[in-house]
């Protein structure tokens, strides 16, 4: 579970968001700050872009609130900025799976099942098409997926193309919006 995050109004006294998706540290009130050395320092900040990338194009950013520091993703802040406080188990998911692309028509509400199901194809997958895979005993290609934890079979088929236009129907059938074939829409 991630730390709560400031009010919205904080947040929007911090940062600037960019039509980009970039967050810019902005000039602060006198208030955000404990010292006057602290608040002497913050301005060296003013119009840099916030955070550093973690890994695969996230960003955490440190927001310091009644002298406390704390990490949070961008696109979490991002999300608080534009619409207020994130529901409870509620996770940001970001729509074309590009976790550097902070725009806030990319970001959405999602539970922690949606968002998986909005996944890239595995590195690990060997048949080019996820949620398909050559079962060698059975000598058909299988379709399978999961909704809510649980895995479904699809089906059994002959032809990769077979399991390929099952496996998507069921795919826009059962995760809806969240749908993602693997092929970068």
């Amino acid at each position: 579970m991630s730390n709560p995050l400031p009010p919205q109004a904080f947040l929007c006294e911090y940062f600037e968001h960019l039509k980009d998706g970039r967050l810019i540290y902005k000039l602060r009130p006198r208030c955000h700050f404990a010292t006057e050395r602290g608040y002497n320092v913050a301005k060296h900040h003013v119009g840099k872009e916030a955070g550093t990338e973690i890994h695969k194009g996230y960003r955490n950013i440190t927001v310091i609130r009644f002298g406390v520091k704390q990490l949070f993703l961008a696109h979490r802040i991002i999300w608080t900025m534009h619409h207020g406080e994130i529901p409870a188990n509620a996770e940001i998911d970001h729509k074309d799976t590009n976790p550097a692309n902070n725009r806030i028509d990319n970001l959405r509400i999602a539970s922690s099942s949606n968002n998986h199901h909005n996944q890239s194809i595995s590195s690990a997958n060997t048949s080019g098409v996820k949620g398909v895979s050559w079962y060698k005993s059975k000598k058909r290609w299988i379709a399978e997926l999961q909704t809510n934890g649980v895995k479904q079979r699809i089906g059994a088929y002959k032809t990769i193309e077979e399991a390929t236009v099952a496996i998507q129907e069921a795919r826009l059938r059962l995760h809806g919006e969240f749908a993602n074939h693997g092929t970068g829409c």
